[in-house]
């Protein structure tokens, strides 16, 4: 009881500081692309000085292993760059209500790697969702900022399932420390050669922030939300991941001045109950 008790405070925690990541994408000028490869940068840092004051080993057991890691690293790297884009190019609110179809991707995701049918209500579920999102963006034209910042938001919480899906079934038996590490060390080595072709403009307020995404919102978070799941029901897990968009939306308004409209509100209602929905009813 009292590691369950520990495990929803540190999941909580979590979920507090994923829902004001967003704004780094306001506070930070530079290209999405530089933001993400500070953040894993400092981030793969952070978990390393932890590793050497803990003199923890971190080699995998087999080159099997290494490359599911490689593929989960560049998976996460272009998650990063979509999710910061996505709020560069639209608003906080869009963005993350766009990444908030998440637990969606994953009802889908998990009968192709468990072997499961996929059920009507999941159709359903799909559908209510896309509801959601025609009331969020404006007009369907490319040109159009909020229809590129839900796309984009969209295509971030993809892969984030598509990484807590592989995670589930092939990395059980790896700490917290070590799947945060592997993943922000090899996205960044994979972000690297980009200096060559995207030029570093960086003043010290922008070295600041990153250096505070990498280590407290992105090395202490995902560290956080790993070890939760030993004590507690990914499906609780879930639940409470649901409130990252309101804190986000909370923050923005606060710290940014981003009123959310009513149709931005309503819509972000739909996707956020039927994310709810599916979390609270899973399949047996």
């Amino acid at each position: 009881m009292k590691h369950t008790k520990q495990a929803l405070v540190e999941l909580h925690v979590a979920v507090l500081l994923i829902g004001m990541m967003g704004l780094f994408a306001k506070f930070i000028d530079s290209p999405s692309i530089i933001i993400v490869l500070g953040r894993v940068f400092f981030a793969a840092v952070t978990m390393w000085v932890v590793f050497l004051i803990q003199k923890e080993r971190i080699r995998l057991a087999s080159s099997k292993e290494y490359l599911f890691f490689l593929l989960q690293g560049i998976l996460y790297a272009i998650h990063g760059i979509a999710f910061f884009q996505a709020i560069k190019v639209s608003s906080v609110a869009i963005g993350l209500l766009g990444f908030a179809t998440f637990p969606v991707f994953v009802t889908f995701l998990e009968p192709v790697f468990f072997k499961e049918r996929i059920l009507l209500r999941d159709v359903i579920s799909a559908s209510v969702v896309f509801l959601g999102l025609i009331l969020i963006i404006p007009e369907f034209n490319f040109s159009n900022s909020s229809f590129q910042g839900v796309l984009l938001g969209i295509l971030a919480a993809g892969l984030i399932a598509l990484i807590i899906i592989m995670n589930r079934k092939y990395v059980q038996n790896h700490s917290s420390q070590v799947i945060t590490f592997y993943q922000n060390a090899i996205a960044a080595v994979f972000l690297l050669p980009v200096l060559v072709f995207v030029p570093l403009t960086l003043d010290m307020k922008d070295v600041a922030l990153l250096v505070l995404l990498g280590s407290v919102f992105t090395a202490l978070t995902w560290f956080l939300f790993f070890r939760s799941l030993r004590y507690i029901k990914a499906q609780t897990a879930s639940i409470v991941s649901s409130l990252e968009p309101v804190y986000g939306i909370i923050y923005a308004y606060l710290l940014l001045n981003e009123v959310p409209g009513l149709r931005l509100i309503a819509g972000g209602a739909i996707i956020l109950a039927v994310s709810l929905y599916v979390t609270l009813n899973p399949k047996h």
